[in-house]
């Protein structure tokens, strides 16, 4: 568009965010204010990549006011050249650097999970989103924003560390040129550090007993660990035993019961997240008979005594009629 008179291009004064920093992709409006060079004729052009001449709208705004826009939809460098009376104005051709954050690509564990006290790291790929932009990070939890460190490396590429101060669900909100990159915000979970140690079990699935009366039941208690994963597995003499599982989330109590009809050796792993927890795996053998059990947990308990330099006060006889005791 074309606009005819007379005036000096070098009172022509061009403005806009485009002039002066990288912009997003879509339409870019420069203001051009021709009040003190008296009427003249404007041309606008954009040229773009490979030479392509890219449609300028060219609007009056009254009072020696005008406006150029122009719909960019690829990320590069464009060039606007603005003449008044067929001079360049002052700044003339204009370098227009354009950028397009949904070209961004963020991957990494530390985009939706991390540790409390552990490095969360992650990476985000700026390469294919056109002119360098403005990269920004922000991490807010529930009571506190974390720490966020970007470390630049090379082929525009960052590491992002994150340091939270406090457990529990985080937006980690990544934008680049102003704008949201494709997945932010992200929805990070940080956890409290994993101790297996702090589980503590309890019930009589864990003791010795006889097969008749047993009663399987343990119950795992969480209420000093993070968050994780129980995993229970349970051997016998036919191999693995159906387990079943019921979580009481209110009280962080999970409990535990499982299936054997066959007498012997138990072996009972109890993980939380991966690691065994205290005393895992668990060794439980049932018998068949009371009396058999009786002589096998004295049995048991005068070994332990003498492994341990402790002389027993009793020990046990079995006979075809009962038991014999001899202290």
């Amino acid at each position: 568009m074309h606009i005819i008179g007379d005036g000096d291009p070098s009172k022509v004064v061009c403005s806009g965010d485009c002039l002066d920093r990288v912009v997003c992709i879509g339409d870019i409006t420069v203001f051009i204010d021709t009040k003190e060079a008296r009427p003249g004729e404007l041309e606008v052009h954009c040229i773009g990549p490979g030479g392509k001449v890219m449609k300028c709208e060219l609007c009056d705004q009254n009072d020696g006011i005008h406006t150029a826009s122009v719909n960019i939809q690829e990320a590069s460098e464009y060039f606007l050249r603005v003449s008044y009376n067929k001079e360049h104005v002052p700044g003339s051709p204009f370098l227009l650097k354009v950028s397009d954050p949904s070209k961004v690509i963020c991957s990494g564990e530390g985009l939706k999970r991390g540790t409390l006290g552990s490095e969360i790291l992650s990476v985000i790929d700026t390469r294919w989103a056109g002119p360098a932009s403005e990269l920004t990070v922000e991490c807010k939890g529930p009571s506190t924003v974390a720490q966020c460190k970007l470390y630049q490396c090379q082929n525009e590429t960052f590491n992002l560390k994150v340091q939270p101060q406090e457990a529990g669900k985080h937006d980690l909100e990544i934008r680049y040129c102003g704008q949201h990159v494709p997945g932010s915000p992200f929805m990070l979970e940080v956890k409290v550090p994993l101790d297996a140690s702090k589980v503590r079990v309890t019930g009589p699935g864990l003791r010795h007993g006889v097969l008749a009366t047993f009663q399987s039941m343990f119950t795992v208690e969480t209420t000093d660990v993070g968050m994780g994963e129980l995993d229970v597995q349970v051997w016998g003499p036919a191999g693995a035993a159906h387990v079943d599982i019921t979580e009481k989330p209110e009280s962080r109590m999970i409990v535990c019961s499982y299936e054997t009809l066959t007498p012997g050796k138990h072996v009972i792993c109890i993980m939380w997240s991966g690691k065994d927890i205290l005393g895992s795996p668990f060794n439980v053998s049932y018998l068949t008979q009371t009396l058999s059990f009786h002589v096998f947990y004295k049995t048991r308990n005068f070994q332990a005594s003498k492994n341990q330099g402790i002389e027993p006060t009793d020990i046990i006889f079995a006979s075809k009629t009962g038991l014999s005791v001899l202290g």
